[in-house]
């Protein structure tokens, strides 16, 4: 199962880390993880204009804007889609709100056996309705229109400049074809003449489809048809369809829905405090959860799984290094403390660092600066949730939402940490054991303060809630079955004690809040009021995706078993997180990438300049210049004496020059390009052009200073820039254009992308099959 973050960066591009996501959900200010603001159970995480302002859709901020997405892949189950914001009434002062809501049904299946597979739900509340998007205008191109231009937008247009030029000039529009226009600007044509353009999309089967571009709106080219709106995700233009509005729709036919579409945007909340002032804030509220019979089991990975992703545990006690560089082998020195099987020491397999010394011991890094001996590490399988400290906590049915942080489930919870943090190793880490293990016996006997109950009622939100990173990562890994706050509405008895603080215009006001969110009695999978398994969104997730994020030390190590451990580290690093990026998000990608790196250069994985040395019939073979003079092949080419033996190298500078420097984009005004810029690194780059354009591109992908190719093109054949290369022509040439599904029998093609023809291709196949064995 291919899982997401919820949120993406301000630049629409994926977060590369989960602590990146945890960060900022630390700086929410309500709607925590299973404790809110109000000291009361909260099943999910908010998203709010705190930690992603850049999810707010509003009239200026249109493109600019990133939609929430699709966490896991699955199917939607229900919806409700508010033409308009909710208004609610404190006494003379209007509150707006949305109930908003989509549900999505996901199965996590990680064998062909049921009884391994978990189905759990996924819910995005409080979701900007229809009326913070707007309608743009649905063209039809006419026949006058036929071969309409397609023109290049950036983003910086205005009116009064040049039209902007064409996107290619085989990019145009055909009669009949229809676009979204979602705005029009003026633009000079080359003769002066000033002409009203649109910034157009295609689109297909009623969705957008496409890069945006300008042409032309001129009437007899584009004849308007209807209004559509513009920047929604697909499953509301589903939900449209179905011309259903505010209420709950429970679809007879399921639709797909994949990690990463978009779900939509913030909503607007506007809130009422003790004392009704009012405060506005955009935010969502998401939720994994599960009412599944096969939890908690599945968490003990009752079938014994051995697949998917790994991690690396490390035991307690095992004995802990420092690494010393000591020629050209690294040492490792043990240092007096040994491991005491901290959460910390959960290792991604792909992500760790390895090391080999003198006397081919395998060393780990597990954190900065201090090492393990890999035959002191365990394996385990990212389906052994229990062992990778998810904990399961559940509670009898208690209906009273004002106490449901007094419950089992927390003092269970409270046990649980108590016997996970090590007290031995500081000062804060045994007053912590010590607290959450009297907060627990409290809870037990019922040593609650009544005379300050709610001072209580914050103590242990706050316990709930600790900033401390072994206590913050437990939390995370805790499973609460837990009544939900969405069914119901205010006559569900949960809220009777919190109804009964409150009277007047503010009971009003929160019973009308109940009564417009509910929506968990409509859904038939959910309609009895019983307590469901609530997961936490980014944790539980994260360690469920079985997506390849990288590649590991191991499976380089079996592909090039001569290539340094410091090389390895520098290309599993480069790919951690961004395989998509890349184009290798598949198996089968993986598999061709490595495979043209070994047959261009070898197991060592090291960066290799191309050689010249030709004889001077191999010179007259391959190359016009020297077929029209071959007294020039016999000058410039090696020289073997009778025994065969090489005697005089070949002229590989006078070789760029007559023959190298009429290709690959080398510039006919400087005689040496076509020596200086010989193939180079893992996938030999060739030519002046893609040295440069490597330069030119390079901080599309990379953030450090840009190396200077062209005045020192060595620098191609170190690391990291060996690797980069390789990386920037697969995807600039599109070798993995080539991979049609067959695999082997595609390797070939590939290499025919690659370097221009067969060379080699025996042993790009033979690496394949070994990679076959490793990308699995």
């Amino acid at each position: 199962m291919e899982t997401r973050y919820p949120i993406r960066q301000a630049n629409g591009k994926d977060f590369d880390s989960q602590e990146e996501i945890l960060t900022l959900l630390r700086q929410e200010k309500h709607g925590r993880w299973l404790s809110g603001s109000n000291d009361m159970w909260h099943g999910g995480i908010h998203i709010s204009r705190n930690t992603a302002p850049w999810s707010v859709l509003t009239p200026d901020t249109g493109d600019d804007a990133v939609p929430l997405q699709c966490i896991a892949s699955g199917e939607l189950v229900a919806w409700r889609v508010c033409q308009d914001y909710v208004m609610g009434n404190l006494g003379d002062k209007p509150l707006q709100y949305s109930p908003s809501f989509l549900l999505v049904r996901s199965v996590h299946k990680p064998a062909t056996d049921a009884s391994t597979w978990l189905c759990f739900y996924t819910l995005y509340m409080h979701l900007a309705p229809l009326s913070c998007y707007p309608k743009w205008t649905v063209y039809q191109v006419t026949p006058k229109g036929n071969g309409l231009i397609m023109r290049q937008y950036s983003g910086s247009e205005v009116s009064g400049q040049t039209v902007p030029p064409e996107v290619s000039h085989k990019a145009r529009l055909h009669s009949g074809e229809q676009v979204l226009i979602e705005r029009q600007e003026t633009f000079l044509l080359h003769n002066g003449q000033a002409e009203v353009f649109g910034l157009a999309q295609r689109l297909k089967d009623g969705s957008s489809v496409g890069d945006k571009f300008w042409t032309s709106a001129r009437p007899a080219f584009m004849e308007p048809l209807s209004e559509q709106y513009g920047y929604l995700p697909d499953w509301m233009s589903v939900a449209l369809k179905k011309g259903q509005f505010d209420t709950v729709v429970c679809p007879s036919v399921m639709t797909a829905i994949k990690a990463g579409d978009a779900i939509g945007f913030l909503g607007k909340e506007e809130v009422p405090d003790e004392f009704s002032n009012v405060t506005a804030d955009w935010f969502s509220h998401i939720e994994v959860l599960s009412n599944d019979g096969r939890m908690p089991l599945f968490l003990n990975n009752p079938a014994q799984l051995h697949t998917g992703r790994q991690f690396l545990l490390v035991p307690e006690g095992k004995q802990l290094y420092q690494c010393e560089e000591k020629g050209s082998s690294p040492a490792f020195e043990p240092v007096e403390l040994t491991n005491q099987g901290d959460a910390a020491d959960i290792i991604p397999a792909e992500s760790a660092t390895s090391a080999t010394d003198s006397a081919s011991v395998a060393y780990l890094q597990i954190r900065p600066g201090t090492w393990v001996r890999k035959d002191d590490v365990d394996t385990v399988s990212q389906n052994d949730l229990a062992k990778l400290k998810f904990k399961a906590v559940g509670q009898e049915p208690v209906r009273n939402q004002l106490r449901s942080l007094e419950q089992q489930w927390v003092i269970d919870a409270f046990r649980w940490l108590g016997s996970q943090l090590w007290a031995g190793r500081d000062l804060e880490s045994g007053q912590l054991q010590a607290y959450y293990t009297r907060m627990a016996d409290d809870l037990e006997k019922g040593n609650i303060p009544q005379g300050s109950i709610n001072r209580y009622r914050s103590s242990i939100s706050a316990a709930l809630n600790h900033w401390n990173p072994y206590v913050d990562f437990f939390l995370r890994r805790l499973v609460v079955k837990h009544e939900s706050e969405w069914h119901g509405g205010s006559t569900n008895p949960k809220w009777n004690g919190v109804l009964a603080t409150m009277t007047g215009e503010s009971l009003a006001y929160v019973q009308q809040w109940l009564d417009a969110h509910e929506w968990m009695s409509q859904v038939p999978e959910f309609s009895k009021d019983e307590a469901v398994w609530h997961f936490h969104p980014v944790e539980f997730l994260s360690t469920l995706n079985t997506g390849t994020d990288g590649v590991t030390y191991e499976q380089l190590k079996t592909i090039f078993p001569q290539a340094s451990d410091s090389d390895i580290n520098t290309v599993v690093n480069e790919l951690r997180g961004k395989l998509k990026l890349y184009k290798l998000d598949t198996p089968t990608r993986l598999r061709h990438f490595f495979s043209q790196i070994k047959g261009e250069v070898g197991t060592d994985m090291k960066g290799k300049t191309e050689g010249f040395q030709f004889s001077p019939e191999a010179l007259r073979s391959f190359s016009q210049y020297y077929r029209q003079h071959p007294d020039e092949s016999i000058k410039d080419g090696y020289e073997k004496n009778a025994a065969k033996v090489i005697v005089r190298s070949a002229d590989e500078q006078a070789i760029g020059r007559k023959h190298y420097l009429r290709l690959n984009g080398n510039r006919q005004d400087h005689p040496d390009d076509g020596y200086n810029f010989r193939g180079r690194g893992l996938i030999q780059i060739t030519g002046y052009e893609k040295y440069h354009d490597f330069m030119s591109e390079y901080p599309n992908y990379w953030q450090d200073a840009v190396p200077d190719t062209v005045s020192h093109p060595e620098v191609v054949n170190e690391m990291p820039y060996a690797i980069r290369t390789a990386l920037w022509y697969w995807i600039s040439a599109k070798p993995y254009s080539a991979d049609k599904g067959r695999g082997y029998d595609d390797v070939a093609d590939v290499t025919i992308i690659v370097n221009g023809g067969s060379m080699g291709l025996t042993a790009r196949r033979n690496a394949y099959r070994l990679c076959e064995k490793v990308f699995l």
